[in-house]
């Protein structure tokens, strides 16, 4: 079954980034939720924090524990599922944590106290579809610039880091709540090819599907859409390129952040009409459905302090009214709404793993299959070998 939903903050937050569990408002729950579900959508995304829920190495507070156990009893009277994710850096980091938190000993030991005392308490919730390791990582380039041999054993080194950080985290999770799966919320820079419009090696994201699917039990990314002059075409064909790179084979696919500003003008963005933020869904629900589980939209309400494009890419506006957007992927969740199901053929194309990873010097050929992809209506599955 394909599920709709959204990516949950409240969006009367005093901070941004938000401070969930700081500003955790019960009646505002109930509300927002009651208003999820009537709207027809299952799938809620809740974000935890590393400042809230680990204040000190070895201890993980009891009175966050709390808050979350009385969000999930909220969930499930709505009948809503959360996919929780964390723990995350919005309301900062608590004292104790390293700088470097993919390969310090502290760090690993303060995320297997994180892991095992949060699956051990709610490893049979009925209200939780999943656990998502930790929102879009990266981790911090510091190899070298010119050498093209040691830029590509380097970038090695950084797969190899990231895989190991998501094994270690999925093996705990596992040992204690084998009734819930495990993603991963990977950001469209993992897509290698789309840093090819720069040759900087900072670029590259190491965390890739296929190293990581052993250990995921369903992949989950994010895509927003750049401004160009042709704004549809050029990011819809990089959107399904994307999206064909993270399929793995028997692993379901979680469009778990998508969106486009709408009826406003967020910090450094051309103004949007409501009108385009619909469309834009449509193309993306139209054109991925037969590729995609499920779909997520960022966030669920236009967050007015938020200093990106959250401000508006919600299905309601800031006084709660529903957006041309919100009323499309609400009738797309009832079923009220035919979808296309547009299908394209899945052609695999070969890159020199090296030539991308260390220069990108396929910069030019990957342009070109872009447009040849988008006049064949085809979509060319990105293979580094």
């Amino acid at each position: 079954m394909k599920l709709f939903g959204v990516n949950y903050i409240d969006y009367k937050t005093r901070h941004w980034p938000p401070h969930p569990w700081q500003d955790f408002n019960t009646e505002r729950l109930k509300e927002d939720f009651k208003t999820i579900s009537s709207l027809g959508f299952k799938l809620i995304r809740i974000f935890l924090t590393a400042y809230s829920f680990m204040p000190s190495l070895n201890k993980i507070s009891y009175h966050s524990l709390e808050k979350l156990d009385l969000l999930l009893r909220i969930a499930k009277d709505y009948g809503l599922k959360v996919i929780l994710t964390g723990p995350d850096h919005w309301e900062g980091w608590p004292k104790w944590m390293p700088q470097n938190k993919f390969t310090d000993n502290k760090m690993r030991e303060g995320l297997c106290v994180f892991w095992e005392t949060i699956t051990k308490t709610f490893n049979e919730n009925e209200a939780i579809y999943a656990w998502d390791i930790l929102n879009e990582p990266e981790i911090e380039y510091l190899g070298p610039e010119k050498d093209k041999q040691a830029i590509f054993e380097y970038q090695k080194q950084r797969e190899r880091t990231a895989t190991e950080w998501i094994r270690f985290q999925s093996k705990i999770i596992k040992r204690r709540d084998t009734n819930h799966p495990v993603t991963l919320g990977l950001s469209q820079s993992v897509f290698p090819l789309k840093r090819c419009k720069s040759s900087n090696p900072s670029g590259y994201n190491p965390f890739q599907p296929k190293n990581l699917a052993p250990f995921l039990d369903f992949i989950s990314i994010h895509f927003y859409p750049n401004t160009t002059e042709n704004f549809i075409e050029d990011n819809l064909e990089l959107l399904l390129a994307w999206v064909v790179y993270a399929m793995i084979p028997n692993k379901p696919l979680c469009f778990q952040e998508f969106g486009m500003w709408g009826g406003g003008k967020p910090l450094n963005k051309n103004f949007a009409r409501e009108d385009l933020q619909d469309r834009w869904g449509k193309i993306v629900i139209n054109n991925t459905y037969c590729l995609v589980d499920s779909w997520l939209n960022w966030p669920f309400i236009d967050i007015p302090i938020a200093k990106d494009i959250s401000s508006f890419t919600g299905l309601l506006n800031k006084e709660k009214k529903l957006k041309k957007w919100g009323k499309t992927f609400s009738e797309f969740s009832l079923g009220i709404k035919r979808i296309q199901k547009n299908k394209r053929k899945i052609i695999p194309i070969i890159f020199k793993e090296k030539d991308v990873l260390a220069n990108c010097s396929v910069k030019n050929e990957f342009d070109y299959l872009i447009k040849k992809q988008k006049k064949e209506k085809i979509i060319y599955k990105v293979i580094l070998k």
